[in-house]
């Protein structure tokens, strides 16, 4: 058993005993920790959203997102849209080349606007300069460098069956 103290939508605090108490997480929105995932270079999906929206920011020369979820391909898409920065990469690093997470119309739409997607596994990233980050990305042939302003951490980190749509 234990004791739990919550606080609700009025912001009064409760204290509940309990037999058992069960921690509910949401999905994971970071990988996997690799070297320098705790970077002010890597940031999370809803930190991104927001510079979209309010910052003025140097996105160049190129901005890595870390997923290939539909989540993932809208925020490329859309920086691409807003020509922030010329080149997008999302980094599949969950499932094998030439699979995606997210739905095919998603990663045409990202493609068509000039992104690419890249199959490995993220192992550093490293601060070269006050806006570039040094993304070591390892795959079938070795270990590949990006030179990037930011890496976005969208997801999905992990395999799912996902649904299945018959016409």
């Amino acid at each position: 058993g234990g004791v739990l103290y919550t606080e609700d939508v009025q912001q009064r605090l409760h204290r509940l005993q309990a037999r058992a108490i069960l921690k509910v997480i949401p999905p994971l929105h970071f990988p996997a920790p690799f070297e320098g995932w705790y970077s002010p270079g890597l940031i999370p999906e809803s930190t991104a959203l927001q510079l979209i929206k309010e910052a003025h920011l140097s996105w160049a020369p190129l901005t890595v997102i870390l997923g290939t979820g539909n989540r993932a391909f809208r925020i490329a898409t859309e920086i691409l849209n807003q020509k922030l920065c010329e080149k997008v990469v999302c980094l599949e690093s969950i499932l094998p080349s030439g699979k995606i997470s997210g739905w095919e119309v998603e990663r045409l739409r990202f493609e068509r606007h000039g992104g690419r997607v890249v199959y490995g596994v993220p192992r550093s990233l490293n601060q070269k300069t006050p806006l570039t980050y040094e993304l070591r990305i390892e795959d079938e042939n070795g270990i590949r460098i990006l030179e990037t302003s930011r890496v976005i951490s969208v997801g999905p980190f992990q395999e799912s069956k996902g649904f299945i749509e018959y016409p």
